[in-house]
């Protein structure tokens, strides 16, 4: 099966659209702290944009109806760059308050069909910051039950879209940055055994931000790349969303 990167060039070159579709939980939907072209969707969008200049990249953005909910509509399309080619749709699935769980229950979202008739092509998923949220009751799994879910969830795109590519994004960061150890670093472990596992690309999202950490620094170890609101420890700021916007995409591009 071809790697992402030559998946994604194949089809351009015979002149087929490509899909990417982002589902997550509120890091995946960015709001709040960053404007709609600041979240790492729409800086991921830029960045398809101005690799392949020849290329129309589109984005759609998804507005949710609360955590127990499906996406409510999709924004769209907002045209990043316009080219002469096919065209590259970057779509943001992320629903606040999302587990694994949570996000199989609202599958109808994002697997099968897309609303412009088109089916995905690769699936980016980014969960575990509420799955780890242990003072949270309704969220909260333990990293066996999470790597089930997860489990759970691949088998469900494959099935519905068996061609497409997963590509898992471990989960970025929620910690206070006093120790250089994070209570996501079991669920990562997990998502990287699945990964293994499904023979599918891994982007260690989790790595950069814990390479990013200064212990005992300010907004909770991070600096700059998270939003600077009391009590938030895992949303990004819009430095945070560019660079982790940048490592995924050379996931991506470098994977050999």
């Amino acid at each position: 099966m071809p790697i992402v990167k030559d998946y994604i060039e194949n089809k351009l070159k015979n002149g087929d659209n490509v899909m990417i579709v982002a589902v997550g939980d509120s890091i995946t939907w960015g709001m709040n702290h960053c404007t709609a072209d600041e979240t790492f969707c729409a800086e991921l969008a830029k960045l398809f944009a101005k690799h392949y200049p020849a290329v129309s990249v589109l984005r759609y953005d998804g507005v949710a109806g609360g955590e127990y909910k499906p996406i409510k509509y999709y924004e769209g399309p907002l045209e990043v760059s316009k080219g002469t080619g096919p065209k590259i749709t970057v779509v943001k699935s992320g629903v606040g308050g999302n587990t694994v769980r949570r996000a199989i229950n609202r599958s109808d979202d994002f697997v099968g069909t897309f609303i412009t008739g088109e089916k995905p092509d690769v699936f980016l998923l980014m969960f575990g910051i509420n799955d780890a949220l242990s003072e949270d009751k309704n969220k909260y799994v333990t990293p066996d039950v999470y790597y089930s879910d997860l489990k759970e969830l691949y088998d469900l795109i494959k099935t519905n879209n068996p061609n497409a590519r997963t590509v898992f994004l471990t989960p970025t960061y929620n910690d206070l940055g006093l120790s250089e150890k994070s209570g996501l670093d079991a669920y990562s472990d997990k998502m990287k055994a699945l990964a293994d596992e499904t023979g599918s690309l891994l982007i260690d999202t989790h790595r950069l931000w814990m390479d990013h950490l200064v212990v005992n620094s300010e907004n909770y170890g991070q600096r700059d790349w998270l939003s600077s609101v009391p009590g938030d420890a895992c949303h990004f700021s819009p430095k945070g969303s560019i660079e982790t916007a940048k490592f995924i995409f050379d996931g991506i591009m470098k994977e050999r």
